[in-house]
Protein backbone atom coordinates (compact mmCIF):
# COMPACT_ATOMS: atom_id res chain seq x y z
CA UNK A 1 0.00 0.00 0.00
CA UNK A 2 1.40 3.38 -1.03
CA UNK A 3 2.14 6.09 1.53
CA UNK A 4 0.07 9.21 0.88
CA UNK A 5 2.29 12.15 -0.03
CA UNK A 6 1.40 15.70 -0.92
CA UNK A 7 4.23 17.94 -2.04
CA UNK A 8 7.58 16.88 -0.59
CA UNK A 9 8.48 13.29 0.28
CA UNK A 10 9.95 13.36 3.78
CA UNK A 11 12.59 10.73 4.58
CA UNK A 12 14.20 10.37 8.00
CA UNK A 13 17.79 9.03 7.88
CA UNK A 14 18.62 7.48 11.26
CA UNK A 15 22.41 7.33 11.65
CA UNK A 16 24.95 5.97 14.09
CA UNK A 17 28.17 7.99 13.79
CA UNK A 18 30.43 5.10 14.81
CA UNK A 19 31.87 4.13 11.43
CA UNK A 20 32.93 5.96 8.28
CA UNK A 21 30.92 3.52 6.14
CA UNK A 22 27.72 4.64 7.85
CA UNK A 23 28.37 8.25 6.97
CA UNK A 24 29.24 7.31 3.38
CA UNK A 25 25.94 5.45 3.13
CA UNK A 26 24.16 8.63 4.24
CA UNK A 27 25.97 10.51 1.48
CA UNK A 28 24.63 7.90 -0.95
CA UNK A 29 21.11 8.66 0.27
CA UNK A 30 21.82 12.36 -0.28
CA UNK A 31 23.02 11.54 -3.82
CA UNK A 32 19.69 9.83 -4.52
CA UNK A 33 17.67 12.66 -2.96
CA UNK A 34 19.42 15.11 -5.29
CA UNK A 35 17.87 13.24 -8.22
CA UNK A 36 14.39 13.72 -6.68
CA UNK A 37 13.59 17.44 -6.34
CA UNK A 38 10.62 16.72 -4.07
CA UNK A 39 12.60 14.72 -1.52
CA UNK A 40 13.43 16.23 1.87
CA UNK A 41 15.87 14.42 4.18
CA UNK A 42 16.20 14.82 7.92
CA UNK A 43 19.20 13.34 9.75
CA UNK A 44 18.45 11.78 13.14
CA UNK A 45 21.40 10.62 15.22
CA UNK A 46 20.88 7.39 17.15
CA UNK A 47 22.48 9.01 20.18
CA UNK A 48 19.72 11.68 20.19
CA UNK A 49 16.76 9.38 19.57
CA UNK A 50 15.04 10.11 22.88
CA UNK A 51 14.94 13.86 22.19
CA UNK A 52 14.13 13.51 18.48
CA UNK A 53 11.01 15.04 16.98
CA UNK A 54 10.87 12.39 14.26
CA UNK A 55 7.23 11.51 15.02
CA UNK A 56 6.12 15.13 14.81
CA UNK A 57 7.87 15.49 11.46
CA UNK A 58 5.86 12.49 10.19
CA UNK A 59 8.26 11.09 7.57
CA UNK A 60 6.95 9.07 4.63
CA UNK A 61 9.82 6.57 5.02
CA UNK A 62 12.81 5.81 7.25
CA UNK A 63 16.31 4.79 6.19
CA UNK A 64 18.32 3.14 8.98
CA UNK A 65 22.15 3.21 9.05
CA UNK A 66 23.19 1.79 12.42
CA UNK A 67 24.29 -1.43 14.11
CA UNK A 68 22.73 -1.54 17.60
CA UNK A 69 19.62 -3.52 18.52
CA UNK A 70 17.87 -0.76 20.53
CA UNK A 71 18.03 1.58 17.52
CA UNK A 72 16.53 -1.13 15.30
CA UNK A 73 13.62 -1.68 17.65
CA UNK A 74 13.07 2.07 18.01
CA UNK A 75 13.00 2.59 14.23
CA UNK A 76 10.80 -0.46 13.65
CA UNK A 77 8.30 0.79 16.26
CA UNK A 78 8.17 4.28 14.75
CA UNK A 79 7.70 2.89 11.24
CA UNK A 80 4.85 0.67 12.42
CA UNK A 81 3.14 3.45 14.40
CA UNK A 82 3.28 5.87 11.47
CA UNK A 83 2.49 3.22 8.87
CA UNK A 84 5.59 4.01 6.78
CA UNK A 85 8.25 1.70 5.29
CA UNK A 86 11.73 1.21 6.78
CA UNK A 87 14.88 0.11 4.93
CA UNK A 88 18.22 -0.60 6.62
CA UNK A 89 21.69 -0.71 5.07
CA UNK A 90 25.36 -1.60 5.79
CA UNK A 91 24.74 -3.65 8.95
CA UNK A 92 23.08 -7.04 8.45
CA UNK A 93 20.31 -8.06 10.83
CA UNK A 94 19.63 -11.81 11.12
CA UNK A 95 16.13 -12.89 10.06
CA UNK A 96 15.09 -9.25 9.69
CA UNK A 97 11.57 -8.50 8.52
CA UNK A 98 12.85 -5.20 7.12
CA UNK A 99 14.36 -4.88 3.61
CA UNK A 100 18.16 -4.59 3.69
CA UNK A 101 20.83 -3.35 1.27
CA UNK A 102 24.15 -5.00 2.16
CA UNK A 103 27.68 -5.73 1.02
CA UNK A 104 28.31 -9.09 -0.67
CA UNK A 105 30.55 -10.37 2.12
CA UNK A 106 31.29 -13.68 0.45
CA UNK A 107 32.53 -11.85 -2.65
CA UNK A 108 34.69 -9.67 -0.37
CA UNK A 109 36.32 -12.75 1.15
CA UNK A 110 36.86 -14.35 -2.25
CA UNK A 111 38.44 -11.18 -3.66
CA UNK A 112 40.93 -11.07 -0.77
CA UNK A 113 41.85 -14.74 -1.16
CA UNK A 114 42.41 -14.35 -4.91
CA UNK A 115 44.58 -11.26 -4.31
CA UNK A 116 46.82 -13.23 -1.95
CA UNK A 117 46.92 -16.25 -4.26
CA UNK A 118 47.96 -13.99 -7.14
CA UNK A 119 50.81 -12.71 -4.96
CA UNK A 120 52.10 -16.28 -4.76
CA UNK A 121 50.89 -17.29 -1.30
CA UNK A 122 50.20 -21.00 -0.88
CA UNK A 123 49.44 -20.65 2.83
CA UNK A 124 46.40 -18.56 3.80
CA UNK A 125 44.81 -17.54 7.09
CA UNK A 126 41.69 -15.72 8.29
CA UNK A 127 41.02 -13.79 11.50
CA UNK A 128 37.58 -12.49 12.44
CA UNK A 129 34.70 -12.16 14.89
CA UNK A 130 32.52 -15.25 15.10
CA UNK A 131 29.31 -13.61 16.31
CA UNK A 132 28.92 -11.16 13.39
CA UNK A 133 27.20 -12.06 10.13
CA UNK A 134 29.55 -9.97 8.00
CA UNK A 135 32.57 -11.83 9.39
CA UNK A 136 30.99 -15.21 8.79
CA UNK A 137 30.21 -14.27 5.20
CA UNK A 138 33.73 -13.01 4.52
CA UNK A 139 35.20 -16.12 6.10
CA UNK A 140 33.00 -18.37 3.95
CA UNK A 141 33.98 -16.59 0.73
CA UNK A 142 37.66 -16.60 1.67
CA UNK A 143 37.66 -20.30 2.54
CA UNK A 144 35.76 -21.28 -0.62
CA UNK A 145 38.12 -19.38 -2.93
CA UNK A 146 41.16 -20.79 -1.13
CA UNK A 147 39.91 -24.36 -1.35
CA UNK A 148 39.13 -23.95 -5.04
CA UNK A 149 42.85 -23.17 -5.45
CA UNK A 150 43.82 -26.24 -3.43
CA UNK A 151 44.67 -24.31 -0.24
CA UNK A 152 43.25 -25.12 3.22
CA UNK A 153 43.29 -21.82 5.17
CA UNK A 154 43.90 -21.63 8.90
CA UNK A 155 41.39 -19.65 10.95
CA UNK A 156 41.22 -17.74 14.22
CA UNK A 157 37.69 -16.63 15.04
CA UNK A 158 37.24 -14.75 18.30
CA UNK A 159 33.99 -15.03 20.22
CA UNK A 160 34.57 -12.34 22.84
CA UNK A 161 32.75 -9.01 22.39
CA UNK A 162 34.51 -5.83 21.33
CA UNK A 163 36.26 -4.58 18.22
CA UNK A 164 39.86 -5.46 19.07
CA UNK A 165 41.45 -8.86 18.98
CA UNK A 166 41.74 -10.31 22.49
CA UNK A 167 44.82 -9.30 24.43
CA UNK A 168 45.65 -12.84 25.49
CA UNK A 169 48.05 -15.57 24.45
CA UNK A 170 45.53 -17.23 22.12
CA UNK A 171 45.86 -14.95 19.12
CA UNK A 172 49.60 -14.52 19.73
CA UNK A 173 50.19 -18.26 19.81
CA UNK A 174 48.09 -18.63 16.67
CA UNK A 175 50.08 -15.98 14.79
CA UNK A 176 53.34 -17.60 15.88
CA UNK A 177 52.11 -21.02 14.75
CA UNK A 178 51.17 -19.95 11.23
CA UNK A 179 53.41 -21.40 8.50
CA UNK A 180 55.47 -18.62 6.94
CA UNK A 181 55.10 -16.94 4.57
CA UNK A 182 51.31 -16.67 4.87
CA UNK A 183 48.69 -14.32 3.47
CA UNK A 184 46.01 -13.32 5.97
CA UNK A 185 42.61 -11.64 5.70
CA UNK A 186 41.25 -9.76 8.70
CA UNK A 187 37.48 -9.30 8.54
CA UNK A 188 37.75 -5.51 8.95
CA UNK A 189 40.41 -2.79 9.04
CA UNK A 190 40.20 -2.56 12.85
CA UNK A 191 41.32 -6.17 13.20
CA UNK A 192 43.82 -5.84 10.37
CA UNK A 193 45.67 -2.96 12.02
CA UNK A 194 45.53 -4.70 15.40
CA UNK A 195 46.97 -7.89 13.85
CA UNK A 196 49.85 -5.84 12.42
CA UNK A 197 50.47 -4.34 15.88
CA UNK A 198 50.61 -7.81 17.46
CA UNK A 199 52.97 -9.07 14.74
CA UNK A 200 55.26 -6.12 15.47
CA UNK A 201 55.25 -6.97 19.18
CA UNK A 202 56.11 -10.60 18.38
CA UNK A 203 58.87 -9.74 15.95
CA UNK A 204 56.92 -11.17 12.98
CA UNK A 205 57.71 -9.20 9.85
CA UNK A 206 54.82 -7.78 7.80
CA UNK A 207 54.53 -8.48 4.89
CA UNK A 208 57.62 -10.71 4.59
CA UNK A 209 56.28 -13.38 6.97
CA UNK A 210 52.59 -12.45 7.25
CA UNK A 211 50.93 -10.33 4.56
CA UNK A 212 47.75 -8.72 5.90
CA UNK A 213 44.59 -7.42 4.19
CA UNK A 214 41.66 -5.73 5.90
CA UNK A 215 38.19 -4.74 4.72
CA UNK A 216 36.52 -1.29 4.47
CA UNK A 217 39.45 0.76 3.15
CA UNK A 218 39.16 3.32 5.92
CA UNK A 219 42.02 5.57 4.75
CA UNK A 220 42.90 6.98 8.15
CA UNK A 221 42.84 3.64 9.93
CA UNK A 222 44.74 1.84 7.16
CA UNK A 223 47.48 4.46 7.05
CA UNK A 224 47.94 4.20 10.83
CA UNK A 225 49.15 0.64 10.33
CA UNK A 226 52.89 0.03 10.36
CA UNK A 227 53.19 -0.86 7.54
CA UNK A 228 50.01 0.67 6.02
CA UNK A 229 47.20 -1.85 5.61
CA UNK A 230 45.95 -3.13 2.25
CA UNK A 231 42.17 -3.28 2.21
CA UNK A 232 39.17 -4.44 0.21
CA UNK A 233 37.00 -1.50 -0.81
CA UNK A 234 33.29 -1.69 0.06
CA UNK A 235 30.47 0.09 -1.82
CA UNK A 236 29.17 2.04 1.19
CA UNK A 237 28.01 5.10 -0.70
CA UNK A 238 26.38 3.00 -3.38
CA UNK A 239 24.60 1.00 -0.65
CA UNK A 240 23.04 4.20 0.69
CA UNK A 241 21.97 5.19 -2.81
CA UNK A 242 20.35 1.80 -3.47
CA UNK A 243 18.67 1.79 -0.05
CA UNK A 244 17.10 5.16 -0.83
CA UNK A 245 16.00 3.89 -4.25
CA UNK A 246 14.38 0.87 -2.60
CA UNK A 247 12.69 3.06 -0.01
CA UNK A 248 11.16 5.16 -2.78
CA UNK A 249 9.65 2.01 -4.32
CA UNK A 250 8.13 1.03 -0.99
CA UNK A 251 6.73 4.53 -0.43
CA UNK A 252 5.03 4.21 -3.83
CA UNK A 253 3.40 0.97 -2.72
CA UNK A 254 5.66 -1.50 -4.53
CA UNK A 255 6.44 -4.80 -2.86
CA UNK A 256 9.78 -5.37 -1.14
CA UNK A 257 12.15 -7.78 -2.92
CA UNK A 258 12.15 -11.37 -1.69
CA UNK A 259 15.89 -11.26 -0.97
CA UNK A 260 18.22 -8.64 0.45
CA UNK A 261 20.20 -6.69 -2.15
CA UNK A 262 23.94 -7.42 -1.89
CA UNK A 263 26.50 -5.22 -3.65
CA UNK A 264 29.89 -6.58 -4.79
CA UNK A 265 33.20 -4.99 -3.73
CA UNK A 266 34.75 -2.67 -6.34
CA UNK A 267 38.38 -3.69 -5.74
CA UNK A 268 41.39 -3.77 -3.42
CA UNK A 269 43.65 -0.87 -2.47
CA UNK A 270 47.08 -2.43 -2.08
CA UNK A 271 49.39 -0.87 0.47
CA UNK A 272 52.64 -2.08 1.99
CA UNK A 273 51.08 -4.79 4.22
CA UNK A 274 50.54 -7.13 1.25
CA UNK A 275 52.89 -5.70 -1.36
CA UNK A 276 55.20 -8.70 -1.63
CA UNK A 277 55.80 -11.77 -3.75
CA UNK A 278 55.69 -15.07 -1.87
CA UNK A 279 56.93 -17.89 -4.09
CA UNK A 280 58.78 -20.85 -2.56
CA UNK A 281 61.43 -20.91 -5.28
CA UNK A 282 64.09 -18.43 -4.06
CA UNK A 283 65.30 -17.69 -7.59
CA UNK A 284 61.79 -16.90 -8.82
CA UNK A 285 61.02 -14.79 -5.75
CA UNK A 286 64.28 -12.84 -6.08
CA UNK A 287 63.65 -12.22 -9.78
CA UNK A 288 60.13 -10.97 -9.14
CA UNK A 289 61.30 -8.66 -6.35
CA UNK A 290 63.81 -7.11 -8.75
CA UNK A 291 61.14 -6.66 -11.40
CA UNK A 292 58.76 -5.03 -8.91
CA UNK A 293 61.35 -2.64 -7.48
CA UNK A 294 59.85 0.83 -7.92
CA UNK A 295 63.35 2.34 -7.97
CA UNK A 296 64.27 0.31 -11.08
CA UNK A 297 61.29 0.47 -13.45
CA UNK A 298 63.51 0.17 -16.55
CA UNK A 299 65.07 -3.17 -15.54
CA UNK A 300 65.47 -5.76 -18.33
CA UNK A 301 65.85 -9.52 -18.50
CA UNK A 302 69.65 -9.36 -18.73
CA UNK A 303 69.75 -7.34 -15.50
CA UNK A 304 67.63 -9.96 -13.75
CA UNK A 305 69.69 -12.91 -15.04
CA UNK A 306 72.90 -11.25 -13.90
CA UNK A 307 71.63 -10.45 -10.38
CA UNK A 308 69.86 -13.73 -9.53
CA UNK A 309 72.84 -15.77 -10.70
CA UNK A 310 71.18 -18.37 -12.93
CA UNK A 311 71.23 -18.96 -16.65
CA UNK A 312 68.74 -17.32 -18.96
CA UNK A 313 67.24 -20.67 -19.99
CA UNK A 314 66.78 -21.72 -16.34
CA UNK A 315 65.06 -18.45 -15.48
CA UNK A 316 62.71 -18.73 -18.46
CA UNK A 317 61.84 -22.32 -17.49
CA UNK A 318 61.02 -21.34 -13.89
CA UNK A 319 58.79 -18.46 -15.02
CA UNK A 320 56.92 -20.56 -17.55
CA UNK A 321 56.38 -23.42 -15.10
CA UNK A 322 55.05 -21.23 -12.27
CA UNK A 323 53.54 -18.13 -13.87
CA UNK A 324 52.79 -19.34 -17.38
CA UNK A 325 54.70 -16.43 -18.94
CA UNK A 326 58.30 -15.48 -19.71
CA UNK A 327 60.44 -13.02 -17.68
CA UNK A 328 60.17 -10.62 -20.61
CA UNK A 329 56.35 -10.81 -20.53
CA UNK A 330 56.32 -10.33 -16.74
CA UNK A 331 58.48 -7.21 -16.96
CA UNK A 332 56.15 -5.72 -19.55
CA UNK A 333 53.08 -6.70 -17.52
CA UNK A 334 54.48 -4.97 -14.43
CA UNK A 335 55.52 -1.94 -16.46
CA UNK A 336 52.00 -1.61 -17.83
CA UNK A 337 50.53 -2.11 -14.35
CA UNK A 338 52.81 0.62 -12.96
CA UNK A 339 51.78 2.99 -15.75
CA UNK A 340 48.09 2.31 -15.10
CA UNK A 341 48.55 3.04 -11.41
CA UNK A 342 50.31 6.34 -12.13
CA UNK A 343 47.62 7.36 -14.59
CA UNK A 344 44.97 6.56 -11.98
CA UNK A 345 46.61 8.29 -9.00
CA UNK A 346 48.59 11.24 -10.38
CA UNK A 347 48.14 14.21 -12.71
CA UNK A 348 51.59 13.74 -14.23
CA UNK A 349 52.05 14.27 -17.94
CA UNK A 350 52.13 11.20 -20.17
CA UNK A 351 55.85 11.76 -20.68
CA UNK A 352 56.49 11.71 -16.92
CA UNK A 353 54.32 8.61 -16.48
CA UNK A 354 56.22 6.82 -19.26
CA UNK A 355 59.59 7.53 -17.63
CA UNK A 356 58.42 6.55 -14.12
CA UNK A 357 56.85 3.34 -15.43
CA UNK A 358 60.06 2.30 -17.22
CA UNK A 359 59.23 3.00 -20.87
CA UNK A 360 61.98 4.47 -23.02
CA UNK A 361 59.60 6.90 -24.71
CA UNK A 362 55.91 7.92 -24.48
CA UNK A 363 55.48 6.27 -27.87
CA UNK A 364 56.55 2.91 -26.41
CA UNK A 365 53.95 3.33 -23.68
CA UNK A 366 51.24 4.19 -26.21
CA UNK A 367 52.05 1.09 -28.24
CA UNK A 368 51.90 -1.12 -25.12
CA UNK A 369 48.52 0.30 -24.07
CA UNK A 370 47.05 -0.09 -27.53
CA UNK A 371 48.29 -3.69 -27.82
CA UNK A 372 47.40 -4.91 -24.31
CA UNK A 373 44.35 -2.82 -23.38
CA UNK A 374 43.03 -1.57 -26.68
CA UNK A 375 43.11 2.08 -25.52
CA UNK A 376 45.63 4.91 -25.41
CA UNK A 377 47.03 6.09 -22.04
CA UNK A 378 45.04 9.34 -21.94
CA UNK A 379 41.84 7.44 -22.74
CA UNK A 380 42.61 4.95 -19.96
CA UNK A 381 43.03 7.81 -17.47
CA UNK A 382 39.75 9.40 -18.59
CA UNK A 383 37.82 6.12 -18.29
CA UNK A 384 39.21 5.40 -14.86
CA UNK A 385 38.27 8.84 -13.54
CA UNK A 386 34.79 8.55 -14.99
CA UNK A 387 34.33 5.17 -13.30
CA UNK A 388 35.59 6.46 -9.96
CA UNK A 389 33.34 9.50 -10.19
CA UNK A 390 30.35 7.23 -10.80
CA UNK A 391 31.37 4.98 -7.90
CA UNK A 392 31.81 7.88 -5.47
CA UNK A 393 28.54 9.43 -6.66
CA UNK A 394 26.12 6.65 -7.66
CA UNK A 395 23.57 9.20 -8.87
CA UNK A 396 25.72 9.50 -11.98
CA UNK A 397 25.50 5.79 -12.77
CA UNK A 398 26.46 2.39 -11.42
CA UNK A 399 30.15 1.64 -11.08
CA UNK A 400 31.22 -0.46 -14.03
CA UNK A 401 34.78 -1.25 -13.02
CA UNK A 402 38.06 -0.38 -14.69
CA UNK A 403 40.19 -2.19 -17.20
CA UNK A 404 41.86 -5.30 -15.78
CA UNK A 405 45.38 -6.46 -16.46
CA UNK A 406 45.75 -10.17 -17.10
Amino acid sequence: MAVKTTGNVRVAVVLSSSFSNFRLACMGAVDFAQTRPNWALRLVMVEHQHSSDIRQWRPHGILGVFSDDPALEWVREIGASLGVPVVTTIHEWPDSDLPQVLFDDQAIGAMAANHLLERGFRQLAYVGVGQTLFSRGREAGFVRAARQAGVAPRRYVKTSPGWRLPDDTGVRDWLRSLPKPVGMLADCDVHGVHAIEICHELGIRVPEEIAVIGVDNDDLRCCLGHPPLSSVMVPAREAGFEAARLLERLIRGKRAPAKDLRLPPPGIVMRASSNIVAYADPVLAAALRLMQDEARPDINVDDVVRQVGVGRRTLFRKFQATLGRTPFEEIHRLRLQRACNLLETTDWSLGEVAVRAGYHTPKCMRLAFRKQLGVLPDEYRHRHRENMRKFSNPAEGRHSGGLKLQ
